[in-house]
Parts: structure tokens; C-alpha cells; sequence
């Protein structure tokens, strides 16, 4: 489990832009492993990424865009992956697996997720996993019609997905001073009832 999406960059764009992309996106994470992010600039980044600056500005016109892009991978990778682990589908939601699997992709990418965490701690990524996990819930709702509360469905699972990921990153804040089962348990027994139903309706007996 890639703690960023190259496979769909790769599906999606010319492999000469995947190549060059790759190259800056390896020299952001090296770079955040010198210096806090915030004060990276284009020159060091091209330095790292062993492009010119003429390469650089026909992919992105700032280091903005170039960490707006990053993020949007990171939260891409992630959504994908909790997808194709069945982890959340128009079935419903399981929160014990959803903490085992952020885990699984943490720990297989512990090196690079320590560097970059704090931009995955960043309002910004948080947002674009909230937007990202919105935009699921409706294509749900469009599989399944009349399956889910359309009005609560949508917030519920933003809810859940970016509240037990925050959650996730408190534990990881706090030194991880219990197993990950523990909190896989407590996480599951934090959504209420009323919440597991609007989330998973056949468990709460729907149709």
C-alpha cells in the first residue's frame, strides 16, 4: 500500500509528466526531511528533483501548486485504498478494519509518512479527505438509490473517516501507548449507534 498514488498518476498521465513528477514529489520528501516545508523554495526543490527550472514551471506555477498536488496524491492514494480493501463501500462502513488499514499504510511507509506528517497534520490534507470522502458518498448514494439517508449519509461518513483519522494522528501525537487493536476497538465503540445505522443501514435492519 503506496502512501501516494502513483499507480493512478501512471494510469492517467503521459509517462514522461509521471516520470518528471515523480522526481519532484521524491525531492519534496527529501527536502521535508532537512527542513519544515513551509520554507522549501523552487530553487532547492529543482535542485533535489534534478530538473531545471524551465522543466518545473511547465508542470506547476508555484510551490503551492506543486504541495496542492502532492496532497491531492496522498489523499487519492488513501481513498483508493480503503475502497479497494472493501474497508468502505455502498454496503457500509467498518471502522475496526478502517484503523487496522491506516495503520498497515503507515507502518508500510513509516519512513516517508514520519517526514511528511506534518503537512498530512495540515488543515489543507484534512479538507481535501473530507472533500475527497464527500464526493464517495454520493457516487454510494448513486449505486444504491434509496439505500441511504440522503441528507445524513454524506456528513456521517465525512465524519467518520476524518474523525477517526484525526483520532488516529492523536494516538500517534501521544507516543502510541496502546496496541492499535485498542484503539480499532475503542474507535468502533465511539460511533454511535444512530451513526453505525446511517452508515451501514442493513445493520440496522433496512432493506
Amino acid at each position: 500500500m503506496s502512501i501516494i498514488n502513483y499507480e493512478k498518476m501512471h494510469k492517467t498521465t503521459d509517462i514522461r509528466v509521471v516520470k518528471t513528477r515523480r522526481a519532484i514529489f521524491r525531492g519534496i520528501v527529501q527536502l521535508m526531511a532537512e527542513k519544515d516545508y513551509m520554507s522549501i523554495n523552487i530553487t532547492e526543490l529543482c535542485r533535489k528533483s534534478v530538473i531545471n527550472r524551465k522543466t518545473f514551471y511547465a508542470h506547476y506555477n508555484s510551490i503551492t501548486d506543486v504541495f496542492d498536488d502532492f496532497e491531492n496524491h496522498i489523499v487519492c492514494g488513501f481513498i483508493d485504498t480503503l475502497v479497494r480493501e472493501e474497508v468502505v463501500t455502498n454496503q457500509g462502513f467498518d471502522s475496526y478494519r478502517y484503523i487496522m488499514v491506516v495503520d498497515t499504510i503507515v507502518e508500510e511507509n513509516r519512513r516517508d509518512f514520519d517526514i511528511i506528517y506534518p503537512l498530512i497534520k495540515s488543515g489543507s490534507c484534512l479538507r481535501k479527505l473530507g472533500a475527497e470522502v464527500g464526493k464517495l458518498a454520493f457516487h454510494f448514494m448513486e449505486e444504491r438509490p434509496g439505500y441511504f439517508d440522503t441528507e445524513a449519509y454524506p456528513f456521517s461518513l465525512v465524519f467518520a473517516i476524518c474523525g477517526l483519522f484525526t483520532s488516529y494522528l492523536d494516538w500517534i501525537d501521544f507516543g502510541r501507548q496502546f496496541p492499535i487493536e485498542n484503539l480499532a476497538e475503542i474507535s468502533t465503540r465511539a460511533l454511535s449507534t444512530s451513526l453505525n445505522s446511517i452508515l451501514s443501514p442493513s445493520a440496522g435492519g433496512s432493506t
